[in-house]
């Protein structure tokens, strides 16, 4: 995997930005990616860690959906 453009953590959840080129029907252009990632320890004491890989066209609508959520809790 490539190493990422930028990186955010904030405790144990952090954020790496990702970039790279791909090809499409207009040619060559930069796609990118965020992986997002939350760790925690479980009952034996051993980290246990999640990502999630959001694409950029997806990223208001993740921050929307959340906003949301948070709103309720």
């Amino acid at each position: 995997m490539s190493q990422p453009t930028n990186n955010f953590k904030d405790k144990n959840v952090s954020a790496a930005v990702f970039e790279k080129q791909a090809e499409g029907r207009n040619g060559t252009f930069t796609s990118k990616s965020i992986a997002l990632q939350t760790g925690y320890k479980n009952k034996d004491g051993d980290w246990i860690n999640r990502t999630l890989t959001i694409v950029s066209n997806d990223l208001d609508k993740v921050i929307n959906v959340l906003t949301q959520a948070k709103e309720v809790m």
